[in-house]
């Protein structure tokens, strides 16, 4: 006996974790694993991606077909909903490059600006460097000017002596 209870109730699973829910749907093609997105060995992507959407294509058809539409309707069908998927594919897809191509402008845009940042920071350092500099420079120039005009006030000074000294000495 498999359930001590028969109230038609799914039996637990041995570690007591709930079965995963099940899903019901008019198309069972749809909840189907997609087949490996690797290509085979010796395939391209390209040619993978051809074979499985044919393998798609095929699979939806056999579903027409045993739902009881004509062959011709139901290929007209099937390559119709084929071609809808590829469109929101390539739909998708496209927002999906938009969506990095955007990111990466920003991305670009914000390295862009911060090396322009350091490049101005660099340039204002050096600007304050130089400018210490030149200041340092005239101070310098300031000083040695200051130091030749006191050695000329002590050589006129001294000068100024000796001609006292001598116009005393000549009296």
């Amino acid at each position: 006996m498999a359930s001590s209870n028969n109230n038609n109730q799914p039996r637990r699973r041995p570690d007591r974790t709930p079965s995963p829910p099940r899903r019901r749907s008019c198309s069972p093609s749809r909840d189907a694993p997609s087949p490996p997105q690797t290509p085979r060995p010796g395939e391209s992507a390209l040619a993978a991606a051809d074979r499985r959407t044919q393998d798609r294509l095929v699979r939806r058809l056999g579903e027409l077909v045993a739902a009881g539409l004509p062959v011709d309707l139901a290929f007209d069908e099937a390559d119709a909903e084929m071609d809808r998927a590829w469109r929101e594919d390539r739909r998708r897809r496209r927002e999906r490059d938009e969506e990095e191509r955007r990111l990466f402008e920003e991305r670009l845009r914000r390295r862009r600006e911060e090396e322009e940042r350091e490049e101005r920071e660099e340039k204002e350092e050096k600007e304050r460097q130089m400018a210490g500099w030149v200041r340092m420079e005239e101070e310098g120039r300031a000083k040695i000017h200051k130091a030749e005009e006191e050695i000329l006030a002590l050589y006129d000074e001294q000068a100024a002596e000796e001609a006292r000294e001598a116009a005393l000495s000549e009296e």
